[in-house]
């Protein structure tokens, strides 16, 4: 399995992102690189952090249609703790 099979896997069919504190910042420009990613944690659509990219300051439970099954790169520049789970299931286990 190469890298970009497994960080799909890691945001298959519906991703749950938790962080700390609260907010989603959504762009559709191409993302220039990691660094544009600050104190945040970042999903890009394709490889080597280009292509569309969403951010998330907050707990999210579904990333959306655009990014659900997509997401290439991840990076998290965040001081808070970020987990990423293949679906929604990990809420079930006393994720929270």
């Amino acid at each position: 399995m190469n890298k970009k099979s497994s960080i799909r896997s890691a945001v298959a069919t519906t991703a749950t992102l938790l962080l700390a504190t609260s907010g989603v910042a959504i762009g559709s420009a191409p993302a220039q690189a990691a660094y544009d990613c600050q104190y945040t944690m970042c999903l890009w659509h394709d490889t080597n952090y280009w292509g569309y990219k969403v951010s998330y300051s907050g707990s999210v439970s579904y990333v959306g249609a655009a990014m659900n099954d997509q997401a290439s790169s991840v990076d998290s520049r965040s001081s808070r703790v970020s987990t990423l789970y293949a679906d929604a299931t990990g809420l079930e286990h006393g994720c929270s």
